[in-house]
C-alpha cells in the first residue's frame, strides 16, 4: 500500500523493488535502485536513499532518512527523525542523527538535561578553589 505523494524514483539500468505487504504512508521518497523487503512499514515524510536495502519486517518512523547504500537488517526499527548513515543490525532500535542505539541516545539526552545544574556546580567549585 502506498500513500498519497509517495515517490519511487526510477533510473536507467537500475531496479527499484518494494516487497509484498509493505506499507508506506504519505510523502515517502524511495531512491532509485532501492530494495524494500516484505512487511516493511515506512511512516510519513521518510526518505530511502538510492541503492539502500531495507530487509523484511523493518519499521521506519516519520521523517527518518536511510542514506544511499545503507542496509537496514530484518526487524530493525528507526525512531522518528533518525538519520541512518551506516548499516543497522537486525532487530536493533536506533534513533538520532547520526543513528545510534536508542538506549544510548536516551541516556545521553538524560545527561544533557542536567547540564545547566552541572555547570552551576562547576562554577561554585571553581569559586571555592580560588579562595
Amino acid at each position: 500500500m502506498l500513500g498519497a505523494n509517495v515517490t519511487v524514483e526510477a533510473a536507467a539500468g537500475e531496479v527499484t523493488r518494494i516487497g509484498a505487504g509493505t506499507k508506506m504512508e504519505n510523502m515517502v521518497m524511495v531512491g532509485s535502485g532501492a530494495t524494500v523487503g516484505r512487511d516493511v512499514i515506512v511512516v510519513a515524510q521518510a526518505g530511502l536513499g538510492a541503492g539502500c536495502v531495507i530487509e523484511d519486517g523493518v519499521t521506519i518512523a516519520g521523517k527518518s532518512v536511510v542514506g544511499a547504500g545503507v542496509r537496514v537488517e530484518a526487524g530493525a526499527t528507526l525512531a522518528g527523525r533518525t538519520h541512518a548513515t551506516r548499516d543497522v543490525p537486525a532487530g536493533e532500535t536506533v534513533s538520532g542523527s547520526p543513528a545510534r542505539p536508542h538506549n544510548e541516545v536516551r541516556r545521553t539526552l538524560a545527561h544533557v538535561s542536567r547540564l545547566p545544574e552541572l555547570l552551576q556546580r562547576i562554577d561554585r567549585l571553581e569559586e571555592k578553589s580560588k579562595s
